[in-house]
């Protein structure tokens, strides 16, 4: 059955179409929620998503025959981390599954259990994700400080409750909270069981979909530098090959 173009997506690439199909088979299924996922991968996961689109299915994904890889980055940027760790980007994706889900006026058994799957998934990352529109820039040190909401914006501010103001004024710029190293590792354990269960027959080739979710692919850098030690303790930070 024809695929059509029918909802959108929040940040999706120019490229990127919501498609949708009637058919139920497990390949369909696979195609449109692969497909849904694209516009939260990393530019180069993207890529690679749409590519193995095209080649699968070249008539219904004719428009992603010529998706480029983009150029290597050199390194992961700030925004970008602070991006792809936030509670926003898992929040857009449960958002662009539950559209794809209403235009096609299926059910969540109807798209077969890699949606559901999925979407456990992303409850996880919006669970311990960070908020990059809120939270404040670290207090001076010496300083003591609050955290105070605008009463007008709702903007949280940190005010300087020492008796000497800051010499530019009491109010510290605000700045996103970005995930902590403790909200990486519960987030981790809880998708521990997770990533077990997409070991399953029926599971296993939406694995590769997860991946791309949790730890974005950028060869330039990790979103998150982090490895776990022989012991399996998480170890935070970039590993130099000179270090070893």
């Amino acid at each position: 059955m024809a695929y059509v173009n029918q909802y959108s997506a929040s940040g999706a690439p120019s490229w990127w179409l919501g498609k949708t199909t009637a058919d139920r088979t497990p390949q369909a299924q696979y195609n449109m929620i692969a497909n849904a996922l694209i516009p939260f991968m990393s530019p180069e996961d993207r890529a690679a998503v749409a590519n193995n689109l095209y080649r699968s299915n070249q008539a219904d994904f004719a428009e992603y025959g010529n998706i480029a890889t983009p150029k290597a980055s050199y390194q992961v940027t700030t925004p970008e981390r602070d991006y792809y760790t936030s509670a926003d980007r898992a929040r857009q994706a449960t958002e662009t599954l539950n559209r794809l889900r209403t235009s096609t006026g299926a059910t969540v058994t109807d798209l077969g259990p890699g949606f559901a799957y999925l979407q456990r998934v992303v409850d996880l990352l919006n669970k311990y994700g960070g908020d990059p529109n809120e939270g404040t820039a670290p207090p001076i040190p010496g300083r003591r400080t609050e955290l105070v909401r605008d009463p007008v914006t709702g903007a949280l501010t940190t005010v300087n409750i020492d008796p000497n103001p800051y010499p530019a004024g009491n109010y510290v710029a605000p700045g996103p909270r970005r995930q902590t190293r403790q909200e990486y590792v519960q987030m981790m354990g809880e998708l521990d069981p997770l990533l077990a269960e997409g070991k399953s027959e029926a599971l296993a080739p939406y694995e590769p979909l997860v991946q791309k979710m949790i730890q974005p692919f950028f060869s330039g850098g990790k979103i998150t530098p982090v490895s776990k030690d022989a012991t399996g303790n998480w170890v935070f930070g970039e590993r130099r090959k000179e270090w070893y």
